[in-house]
């Protein structure tokens, strides 16, 4: 009997664990599933509340962060370099999709064999590395170009990018100013010559501020941005032509004999500059009289792009610039062409039922306007025009022109085998 109520016993103290274990566990369960996942357990006030993060979070943190050096800026412009040519490569350039970019002109570059072919794979290379934000490498590869292509216009770009790791100012202001002689041929040239010619004028440095914005004008510059040059340069011109500083301009003292041409020829000048800089009404000129003297000829460049002309003197300042008009259809043919005659109040000659057909000047068909000077390519050069409406505007049958009173001064400047170049 006593056995027996012990196995009662047993199982019965046996059977409560496990009610009172499965009470447990269910009780637990419940309230688990009830409390938000976003609800923490409040510490003890003796402890310290750390967030960890696993590593991968970690990552993300790390790779969100606004100032991580690598990240690649967003793109609001892309620059196209001076002389490019249309490829596969640029066209992924120009979408934007750089690293594609990237592997084509590297392969370009590993494959061409002209130094010129090189520096310009070479130059993209360095633009795409500074769109990817990569500017380490970028700096890298500009001064790579630097190294092994000095001769290179892309090192005006190269000069320009560098410049902003210089440590001194007197070293950025000296690395713009080697960039800037690439003005012509370089985007960062230009920009550079820009970037000189804007704190010159902040300087009051009339000369710099010459020099800065001639090279400039011989980069690819807007209508608008030549105009707004001009105004800056004429009065500094004007103010400093017969500077010995800026223009290596002497001084001549006429002696027995003496005459304009004679005195040109000296000097390697021409009779229109002679007069032009020691404003002269006529050619008399007396014994003892002291003449200033610019030695060499000054030419002229056409940008048709912006519709200008622009005369430079021989040591490359600018002298004077106008608007101008072109040709009808691209009809203004690029080349580089001098001035073979001069004329004014000239006749047009033209071709009609295939006879060529003499229009006085006088004659209200005569389109040529007060002046004309004629280029080596027979039946193109500068002339005025009745129309001033036309200035640019390409409506010309393919000559350069001028208003009026514009070409009158031009006629004046420049002579017999002026170099005019037209772009």
């Amino acid at each position: 009997m006593k056995k027996k109520i012990a196995i009662i016993t047993i199982f019965c103290c046996l059977f409560s664990a496990l009610a009172l274990g499965y009470f447990y566990l269910f009780q637990e369960e419940s309230i688990t599933t009830i409390v938000p996942e976003n609800i923490k357990p409040l510490a003890k006030e003796s402890e310290t509340v750390t967030e960890t993060k696993t590593p991968v979070e970690e990552k993300k943190a790390q790779s969100s962060s606004p100032v991580e050096e690598e990240q690649a800026p967003p793109v609001v412009s892309i620059e196209t370099l001076e002389g490019s040519q249309p490829s596969d490569a640029l066209e992924f350039y120009q979408k934007g999709n750089f690293s594609r970019a990237m592997e084509l002109f590297t392969k370009d570059f590993e494959g061409k064999k002209q130094e010129e072919e090189k520096a310009y794979s070479l130059a993209y290379m360095a633009k795409c590395l500074e769109y990817m934000g990569n500017k380490e490498k970028a700096k890298e590869t500009w001064q790579l170009l630097l190294g092994q292509y000095p001769k290179s216009p892309y090192c005006g770009d190269a000069q320009y990018y560098l410049s902003d790791f210089t440590e001194t100012t007197l070293q950025n202001q000296k690395m713009l100013s080697e960039a800037s002689l690439h003005a012509e041929k370089s985007l960062g040239g230009k920009k550079a010559a820009l970037k000189m010619a804007q704190f010159s004028v902040s300087q009051a440095n009339k000369l710099d501020t010459w020099r800065y914005y001639s090279y400039a004008m011989k980069a690819s510059l807007s209508n608008a941005e030549r105009k707004e040059i001009q105004k800056i340069l004429d009065p500094i011109v004007a103010d400093m032509l017969t500077s010995p500083e800026a223009t290596g301009c002497l001084v001549y003292k006429v002696v027995q004999g003496d005459n304009l041409t004679r005195i040109a020829r000296k000097n390697k000048s021409s009779v229109e500059m002679m007069r032009y800089i020691n404003k002269l009404k006529s050619d008399a000129i007396n014994i003892g009289r002291e003449l200033k003297v610019i030695g060499g000829l000054p030419y002229i460049e056409v940008y048709k792009n912006s519709y200008f002309l622009v005369v430079y003197l021989p040591n490359h300042l600018y002298l004077k610039s106008y608007e101008i008009g072109l040709g009808k259809d691209n009809k203004t043919p690029p080349g580089v062409f001098s001035i073979k005659t001069k004329q004014k109040n000239p006749d047009w000659y033209t071709e009609e039922n295939g006879k060529i057909l003499k229009i006085p000047f006088n004659d209200p068909r005569n389109t040529l306007g007060t002046r004309w000077m004629g280029f080596s390519h027979e039946g193109f050069g500068i002339h005025g025009t009745k129309e001033p409406e036309s200035i640019g505007k390409s409506m010309s049958n393919g000559c350069v022109r001028m208003k009026n009173e514009e070409v009158e001064q031009l006629f004046e400047i420049v002579g017999l085998g002026t170099q005019v170049t037209i772009k």
